[in-house]
């Protein structure tokens, strides 16, 4: 049974009913990687994530343009951001650590969640394998969509501990991201 999921505002509810469905106990877990997305679906807890620098996340497909004017591009994370979601990642190992029972759902502000949400949950599934976490059974996850989360997602299995993926991260968004940030 799938015990950590990922998806988008739109899925969240079948989502939580997936993870009801396979265990009657569970407790499921919402971790929010937008401040703007405080519904917890049915879930029993909501964690509002936040970045490196204690601010909430914030990420959501960029408004739509009115007619005539120019789409707004899309996200670039910053370093916090960035750092931010493979911390993420870790804390929720943590939940799902403290209860076999525990169930836990990334959503992003995405319909589908198919690019922050996945990735939180990618580098999740590697915390797992660093930290040797042998009381939670091996979990998988649909891999992210967005060229750039895929990269980091392929840098970090190279880390053989929790800190080095906070490294890799870090490096990653000093040689590729840090001159596309506005």
């Amino acid at each position: 049974m799938a015990r950590l999921q990922a998806g988008g505002v739109n899925t969240l509810l079948r989502l939580v009913d997936a993870a009801r469905s396979h265990d009657p106990r569970a407790i499921v877990h919402v971790v929010s990687l937008s401040w703007r997305h405080v519904d917890k679906g049915g879930a029993d807890k909501l964690i509002v994530a936040n970045e490196l620098s204690g601010v909430a996340f914030d990420l959501r497909p960029p408004k739509k343009a009115k007619k005539g004017a120019p789409q707004e591009p899309e996200l670039t994370l910053s370093h916090d951001e960035l750092c931010g979601l493979v911390a993420v990642g870790d804390m929720v190992v943590d939940v799902l650590l403290e209860d076999e029972h525990n169930c836990v759902v990334v959503v992003d502000g995405h319909p589908q969640g198919h690019a922050y949400a996945r990735f939180a949950a990618g580098v999740a599934v590697r915390c797992l394998k660093v930290r040797r976490c042998t009381d939670v059974p091996a979990q998988r996850v649909t891999p992210p969509k967005d060229a750039t989360c895929k990269d980091v997602l392929k840098r970090l299995k190279a880390c053989r501990s929790v800190d080095a993926m906070h490294a890799a991260a870090a490096a990653y968004h000093a040689e590729h991201l840090a001159d596309r940030f506005p």
